[in-house]
């Protein structure tokens, strides 16, 4: 009899463990050190080769990432989606004043859920707030 508690006690430490270390994972994500906002790509520009140097502003890495340009202003893109093989959101960037430069980065779990957003309010180019996100709510914001 004990044996059979000791083992459903492991089975369910084991599933609170990783239920657990699933929002804690998404609520590390930081972005680049001293990094300024990301430049917004011509969408002629978004290839394999580009979306590979965007690694450390996605949260899990490039490996199946693929990215859509979206709206053009000025030559450049005004939404870029990244996607992962399974389709779900990896990652998005918004210029939402169309000057060219990313103001906003979103960055999503691998179930698809918000996770991060930085942002650039005053659109000087900086990042100055980091939201993170757990099960669908805003848990943290930070000033950069």
């Amino acid at each position: 009899m004990k044996r059979h508690h000791v083992a459903a006690a492991v089975a369910v430490g084991a599933v609170l463990l990783v239920a657990a270390s699933r929002p804690v994972r998404a609520q590390d994500w930081r972005p680049p050190a001293g990094s300024p906002m990301p430049a917004m790509p011509a969408p002629g520009d978004v290839n394999e080769a580009w979306v590979g140097r965007q690694a450390r502003w996605l949260a899990g890495g490039p490996a199946g990432i693929s990215a859509r340009p979206e709206g053009v202003a000025a030559g450049k893109a005004r939404f870029v989606r990244f996607n992962g093989q399974d389709m779900r959101m990896a990652g998005a960037w918004s210029d939402r004043n169309g000057d060219g430069v990313c103001d906003m980065v979103e960055v999503y779990n691998g179930d698809g859920a918000l996770t991060a957003q930085l942002l650039d309010p005053a659109y000087s180019g900086k990042p100055s707030v980091l939201r993170v996100y757990a099960d669908g709510k805003l848990v943290r914001e930070e000033r950069l």
